[in-house]
């Protein structure tokens, strides 16, 4: 049995939606985390739609973000990938000329200071 016989989506209609709402978001320039998501669309399954969109020929990078511990506030560090598309993110903030990598290391730190913002408002 094949990945896609055993991983049947018994709600495409939304899936799809969800799909449209979140490639729209990435193609803004911005990324994207799991809990972001939900918020975003309710989508509890960031990666499997990732996957969907991915599959449908959009070139999605992801990069793993790190949340540090505020032992004050009992926060563990955490990690979670953030999704993001390269030239959307180049286009957005004039970053013409950074190859892939600089474009990595500039997402991961604009969703660290993101996360962290929304973490102490």
């Amino acid at each position: 049995m094949s990945y896609n016989e055993r991983n049947v989506n018994l709600n495409e209609q939304s899936s799809a939606s969800q799909n449209e709402q979140i490639l729209h978001y990435l193609k803004s320039g911005e990324s994207l985390t799991s809990l972001e998501s939900l918020w975003l669309c309710g989508s509890l399954r960031l990666p499997s739609r990732i996957w969907d969109l991915k599959e449908r020929g959009n070139p999605i990078e992801s990069v793993t973000v790190y949340r540090k511990p505020d032992k004050a506030r009992g926060l563990r560090m955490k990690k979670f990938s953030a999704y993001y598309l390269p030239d959307a993110v180049r286009e957005k903030y004039k970053l013409e000329g950074l190859d892939d990598g600089m474009v990595e290391v500039f997402v991961a730190e604009i969703t660290t200071a993101r996360i962290n913002k929304r973490e102490n408002d």
